[in-house]
């Protein structure tokens, strides 16, 4: 079993200027908007953060490359890297067991890599549908446009 999820920090706002989002390149969009923090529940365990910090954008978007990379082969990994701190996410795949391990938790956890899959395209729609819904000038942005259709 797998669950992911995020929560969108208000003060986030107070960083920028909300006025620019129209306008940002798919740097700024992935690392500087959209901040908050991730749940990342698995079996009797979490990766969960209350950090306030995590780029949700590209937080989905680098859930979807690692789902790709995974969809790869039967045994490979990926890593998340926060980019605010030296902690880490490591997925693994064994034929059809994905491990999670996540370097500030002691928790590891595992789940079918269709529950994986599922999961990431669940999440992704729904952290890039909350921000065009609560900035709705993203749908102006061509860059926010390509980053949500990526992969598609």
């Amino acid at each position: 079993m797998i669950h992911l999820d995020f929560s969108i920090w208000p003060e986030w706002e107070e960083t920028i200027d909300l006025e620019s989002l129209d306008s940002m390149d798919e740097l700024d969009l992935r690392y500087s908007a959209i901040l908050g923090d991730i749940v990342l529940e698995f079996g009797n365990g979490n990766a969960n953060t209350d950090w306030g910090w995590i780029p949700l954008l590209d937080w989905a978007e680098s859930l979807r490359l690692i789902r790709d990379e995974l969809r790869s082969s039967i045994s490979t990994e990926a890593t998340f890297e926060f980019t605010e701190s030296n902690s880490t996410i490591r997925f693994r795949r064994s034929n059809d067991i994905v491990s999670i391990e996540a370097s500030y938790v002691e928790a590891i956890g595992e789940c079918s890599f269709d529950s994986f899959s599922r999961e990431v395209d669940r999440v992704r729609h729904a952290v890039f549908h909350a921000a065009r819904d609560r900035y709705p000038s993203l749908g102006n942005n061509v860059a926010y446009k390509h980053l949500e259709t990526a992969g598609q």
